[in-house]
């Protein structure tokens, strides 16, 4: 199909491109989905590694998360990953490096589903 010309010589393409592109790339670009919950305060114990679940509507067990705090978390805590347990549980697994208690602050996270 050939392609029109607007009056400044530059190809513009008909509706019918347009809307044969917009299918093509829902196609090609997985579902992302993107949440701004407050998680509420949590505490890790000395020298361990635990999960902790936080519930958040509209995640499934079908998404890979990427998960960051907009605040800095305490020193010694280490967050190392996030997923989802089941649908609308998310779980992140800290590690405290500490010889006492971290009590991590309630705060905004940002959290980022992909459908896989």
């Amino acid at each position: 199909m050939p392609r029109l010309l607007d009056n400044k010589g530059i190809t513009a393409y008909t509706k019918e491109d347009q809307d044969s592109w917009l299918e093509k790339l829902q196609l090609i670009i997985p579902f992302i989905q993107t949440f701004n919950p407050t998680l509420a305060s949590f505490i890790v114990a000395a020298n361990s590694i635990e999960d902790e679940s936080f519930t958040i509507a509209g995640l499934t067990t079908e998404m890979a998360i990427i998960a960051t705090p907009t605040i800095s978390i305490d020193a010694g805590l280490i967050m190392s990953h996030a997923w989802v347990s089941a649908a609308n549980t998310l779980k992140i697994r800290f590690q405290n490096t500490t010889g006492s208690n971290i009590t991590e602050s309630a705060g905004v996270w940002i959290i980022i589903g992909i459908k896989k």
